[in-house]
């Protein structure tokens, strides 16, 4: 219309490629991979337009691009940064081939936030994830701060199960955490899920991650007694920690085991080695042994740093136990009964004297448990069952 209408005039025909960054991206995903050829563009045109408005019409179309030239991947990049609410994620430069892993991002935090680059393990891959940086939260354990960041991943429909599962398993304390080039993380609750409804459908996941402590003690130091630990577990729960610990003592270091376990409920200066230096006050709780087959003792070790906390009601477990504890001990005054009317039948028939009943029924006669006799109690054939 403009060529017939007689007028003069002048047609610039310029590049989208700003406007088209977003769609570029997203049309070239393929399994969070976005495929950049390695081209030259100038997205600003805005110096020409100025020109030619002010020029002689040139009666005709001119094609241009801008006078700045770009690298698409650089050009991406720049967009990213300008646009990073709307973009799938920083290009990044794989070893080979000259393409580009893009990655999407929690938008909530993306524009407040520092970016930085993850190397995981997602979906049976080694990959380069953009995230946000969040702040960090502090240890219980050890007190120092621990990294946490914002994810939001784009993933084919074909694939977002697996990554479910994934996430699913790195969520809970004990399970599967992501690995990471320098640590392991693990996914906070609350990750979301959903579908764009394309073809094929992409799934947008938004999740944070949170370093995952390696806590593991050299060993414990209690009252004087080091515990070298075979094996080590630690965990928080509100205000308790808790320290389970596998480990063989030496003869002298076993009687000091059974100084500190004479005295139910006290507390002691506790330093886990190796994950701080700081002395937590800690109670034993259940401490089980077994013999070992050179004749020493295998302990099973828990101590629990609840200080201060409400105490807490008995575990499912325990209840469970309790009736069976009741009907040992009507069984044990069952059978003192019968005793007691067996020694009476043998001194009627004669079998036994006078002295020697007395002497089998001072025998008899209840009394407090020895320390020696209060552990032998805890004595197990079985220790590998307590470590669950």
């Amino acid at each position: 219309m403009v060529r017939r209408s007689g007028i003069p005039y002048s047609i610039l025909r310029a590049t989208q490629t700003f406007d088209a960054a977003e769609d570029i991206a997203t049309a070239a995903t393929e399994d969070w991979i976005v495929w950049v050829p390695h081209a030259e563009v100038r997205p600003d045109v805005a110096t020409l337009l100025a020109h030619t408005a002010v020029t002689r019409p040139v009666n005709g179309v001119r094609e241009i691009a801008g006078p700045e030239q770009f690298r698409l991947d650089a050009f991406m990049r720049t967009a990213h940064l300008h646009r990073a609410h709307h973009l799938p994620g920083m290009v990044r430069r794989p070893a080979r081939a000259g393409h580009h892993l893009l990655t999407r991002r929690h938008e909530r935090h993306e524009r407040e936030s520092l970016m930085t680059t993850l190397n995981l393990t997602l979906l049976g891959a080694f990959r380069e994830i953009t995230a946000a940086e969040l702040p960090p939260v502090t240890s219980a354990h050890s007190g120092r701060p621990l990294r946490r960041y914002a994810l939001q991943l784009h993933v084919p429909d074909e694939r977002h199960q697996e990554l479910d599962a994934e996430l699913r398993a790195a969520a809970t304390p004990d399970g599967d955490h992501l690995q990471g080039s320098d640590a392991a993380w693990r996914v906070s609750e609350g990750w979301t899920a959903s579908s764009q409804g394309r073809r094929p459908e992409i799934y947008v996941y938004r999740i944070e991650i949170q370093e995952v402590e390696i806590l593991y003690a050299e060993a414990l130091e209690v009252e004087g007694l080091r515990i070298v630990p075979g094996m080590y577990r630690e965990r928080a729960d509100e205000d308790t920690i808790t320290v389970t610990v596998v480990a063989e003592l030496s003869d002298e270091d076993d009687e000091h085991l059974e100084v500190l376990l004479r005295e139910p409920g006290a507390r002691y200066d506790v330093i886990r080695r190796g994950i701080s230096d700081t002395p937590v006050r800690m109670r034993f709780g259940r401490c089980v042994w077994q013999r070992t087959e050179e004749g020493g003792r295998r302990h099973h070790l828990e101590l629990v740093g609840d200080e201060g906390s409400p105490e807490t009601a008995p575990s499912a477990l325990d209840l469970a136990a309790r009736p069976r504890l009741d009907r040992a001990l009507e069984q044990v005054a069952a059978h003192t009964d019968a005793l007691s009317r067996l020694l009476e039948e043998l001194r009627a028939g004669g079998v036994l004297s006078e002295d020697a009943v007395k002497a089998v029924e001072a025998t008899a006669a209840p009394r407090p448990l020895t320390p020696r006799e209060r552990r032998e109690l805890s004595r197990t054939d079985r220790l590998s069952d307590y470590w669950g």
